[in-house]
């Protein structure tokens, strides 16, 4: 019988020590530092614009502009919303295309800018006609930013002066980082 109540003994020690442990454990986690959200930058805090780039067979491709005009650092990512617009605003197809990796913020500096390159197609695809342009040419893009509450309608409208965009209005997004 001392042998049975020596072993509850021991068991229940090693369950007070590895409650111990776990509650030392859990007040040590509450006492790290938590993983902070970034600090988006707001539609109002930024200027976008999108410069032309370089051309291959069927491919077009430019770099949209984000930049940081506050006073304060903010954040943003390669996931902005995009739509794109005839010349009376309304919304013709469109379809962003992120990279597979999940993007990374980049925290932009007082008036630093931040690169998304993008890249589409200008030949009809699928059941796209041939005979015209593969979709009605956009006249600007809506940019929303992630972080927003919600989007920013005609905040962040640039003029889009590219052409039409094939493929149902597919856009290809490359990572974003800081403009060297």
């Amino acid at each position: 019988m001392r042998v049975m109540n020596g072993i509850r003994r021991a068991i229940a020690g090693g369950a007070v020590g590895a409650s111990m442990l776990i509650v030392g454990q859990t007040a040590a986690l509450a006492d790290a530092p938590a993983t902070a959200e970034p600090s988006w930058c707001q539609f109002w805090e930024v200027n976008v614009t999108i410069e032309p780039g370089g051309a291959a067979t069927g491919h077009r491709y430019a770099d949209m502009l984000i930049q940081n005009d506050s006073d304060n650092d903010c954040s943003v990512t390669t996931k902005v919303g995009l739509r794109l617009l005839d010349a009376e605003g309304n919304q013709l197809p469109t379809r962003a295309v992120y990279p597979s990796e999940t993007p990374e913020p980049v925290t932009l500096e007082p008036f630093q800018t931040a690169v998304i390159p993008m890249e589409w197609v200008v030949v009809p695809t699928g059941d796209e006609p041939d005979d015209g342009p593969c979709q009605p040419e956009p006249a600007a893009v809506d940019v929303d930013l992630p972080g927003n509450a919600e989007p920013q309608p005609e905040w962040n409208v640039v003029d889009w002066t590219f052409g039409p965009v094939c493929n149902k209005g597919t856009l290809k997004l490359s990572p974003i980082k800081v403009k060297a």
